[in-house]
C-alpha cells in the first residue's frame, strides 16, 4: 500500500510546507517490473516478426527473379542450339561453293572432300531423318566425284544441291 507521510517543515523565509515522501510497495515494484518485462518482450517480438516478414519478402523476391533467370536461360539455350544448327547448315553450304571452285580448278580430290564435309555438316545438323535435309546430306555422303574432261554433269549436280540448300535454310537474319 501507498503510504503518504507528511512533516511540516519550515523553510528559510518562515512559511510552512509539507515534505512528502512516497512509499512504494513491494506488490507494486514487481507489477511495474512484469509489465516492462511485458512491454520489452512484445517489442522483441514486433521486431522478429518484422524481420520473419521482411526475409520471407525478400525470399520471395530471389525465388521470382530465380525463376525469371531460369526461363531466361532457357531461352537462351534454345536460341543458341538453333543458331549452331543455322550455323553448320550454312557452313555446308560454303564448303559446297568452296567444292565447286575446286572442281572448277579440276582438283577432284578437294572437290570430294569438300562435298563429304558438305554432308556431314547438314546430318551434324540434325534435320529431320525423313527431310529434304537428310536425303540431301545421305546424297552427298555417297557421292563420287570422277575426274573427266567434260564437268558439266559433276557441276550441275553441285549447283542443284547448292540449289536446294539455298531454297531449305533461309538466310541468316543480319
Amino acid at each position: 500500500m501507498d503510504q503518504l507521510s507528511s512533516e511540516p517543515t519550515t523553510d528559510t523565509t518562515g512559511h510552512s510546507r509539507q515534505a512528502s515522501t512516497v512509499v512504494v510497495s513491494r506488490r507494486t515494484l514487481v507489477v511495474l517490473t512484469l509489465t516492462a518485462l511485458g512491454l520489452i518482450g512484445a517489442s522483441y517480438g514486433v521486431g522478429r516478426l518484422q524481420g520473419m516478414l521482411e526475409v520471407t519478402q525478400i525470399q520471395s523476391k530471389a525465388a521470382q527473379h530465380s525463376k525469371l533467370q531460369a526461363a531466361q536461360t532457357s531461352k537462351l539455350q534454345t536460341e543458341l542450339s538453333s543458331a549452331h544448327v543455322k550455323l553448320r547448315q550454312l557452313e555446308a553450304r560454303r564448303q559446297l561453293h568452296m567444292a565447286l571452285m575446286a572442281l572448277e580448278q579440276r582438283n577432284f580430290g578437294i572437290a570430294q572432300q569438300r562435298v563429304k564435309q558438305s554432308g556431314q555438316l547438314l546430318v551434324d545438323s540434325r534435320p529431320p531423318s525423313d527431310g529434304e535435309l537428310a536425303r540431301l546430306a545421305r546424297a552427298m555422303a555417297a557421292k563420287k566425284l570422277v575426274a573427266t574432261e567434260n564437268l558439266a554433269t559433276q557441276r550441275r549436280e553441285l549447283l542443284a544441291w547448292a540449289h536446294k540448300i539455298d531454297t531449305l535454310v533461309p538466310p541468316a537474319s543480319p
